[in-house]
This record gives C-alpha cells, structure tokens and sequence, in this order.
C-alpha cells in the first residue's frame, strides 16, 4: 500500500485505532477534505510542508502529491503502528 492511496475508514478500521479528545484528534475520512485543505492553503511543487500530528496519515499523502518535500511530526506514537506495519515509514 502506498501511503498516497491512504484510505482512512479502512486503516481506523483495521488497526482499531481510538481517538484521544484530550490531543484534539480528528480523522479526515472524506477524500475531497485533504485536497481542498491542501488547495487552500495554496501548497505548490516549490513547498516545504510540515504537518503537526499527522495521524494516519490522510492529510500527509495529499500533502506528498503536492508539495517538494513534507515533514510530518507525531505528536502521540499510537498511529505510528499503521506505517510501520504498512511500510510507510
């Protein structure tokens, strides 16, 4: 799986992720939220991305499609299971 094709619901899903209110998560599960964040803020070829708690890793790909470089710093570990499992990292 490569982590531009993630599909939130599912990896949720398969690694009975929980939220934590307390870190304020929200997961992205509707594919046009990502692409609009990342037009929005008018990220181009030429961007250093840097993404604070990137979760499962939902903004992160649409981030990867559209900027030069991308840093993404976990705030909780708990996700982390996901990409090292799935080969992200």
């Amino acid at each position: 799986m490569d982590i531009k094709d993630v599909k939130t619901a599912e990896l949720v899903k398969k690694y009975n992720f929980k939220f934590s209110k307390s870190l304020g998560q929200n997961f992205l599960v509707d594919d046009s939220v990502p692409r609009d964040i990342v037009s929005g803020a008018d990220v181009n070829k030429e961007d250093l991305a840097i993404e604070i708690g990137p979760g499962v890793g939902t903004l992160t790909a649409q981030l990867l499609k559209t900027a030069k470089r991308v840093v993404a710093i976990a705030v909780s570990y708990t996700h982390l299971r996901a990409h090292e499992t799935d080969q992200y990292l």
